[in-house]
């Protein structure tokens, strides 16, 4: 299924601000529950996650795999079928990424637009598939990623 990913703003049917209710009501199935630094739902065997602001339950960050029934889809781009490097460098037209990301390589966040991305491994070669895509894609709230907890 394709959803949108859509910066500042959220993924698919999930929008930045809902409070949990309205989010279980647009995804439309029973949520898995738990803690994983903030309250989270996932949907779609853990493929969808939404995190809540710790000071009122509303969605401040959205994360989806890749690899799952779930097609996230940006500016154009299946994020699921372009490699990492072709993201990174469409993305850098708009927005700067963060270079203090201690996991730089791995993982890419733009502050601006609210996108972080992240993958667990690298090439090792050009000919390697794997970490030639990202594994995660994620979008937080405007401000979300100034304290970098995404």
């Amino acid at each position: 299924m394709r959803v949108d990913v859509v910066p500042l703003v959220g993924i698919g049917p999930i929008r930045l601000g809902m409070t949990r209710d309205q989010v279980r009501a647009a995804v439309d199935m029973p949520p898995l529950s738990f803690r994983k630094g903030a309250e989270v739902d996932a949907f779609y065997n853990n493929a969808l996650q939404v995190f809540y602001a710790a000071d009122c339950p509303m969605a401040e960050f959205v994360e989806v795999s890749l690899g799952s029934e779930l097609e996230p889809w940006l500016d154009g781009l299946d994020l699921s079928r372009v490699p990492a490097d072709e993201v990174v460098a469409s993305l850098s037209k708009a927005a700067t990424v963060d270079d203090r990301d201690p996991e730089l390589g791995l993982s890419y966040v733009f502050p601006a637009l609210g996108i972080s991305l992240w993958r667990r491994t690298l090439p090792e070669s050009a000919a390697d598939l794997e970490g030639r895509y990202f594994d995660t894609v994620g979008v937080g709230a405007a401000g979300y990623f100034g304290g970098r907890r995404g």
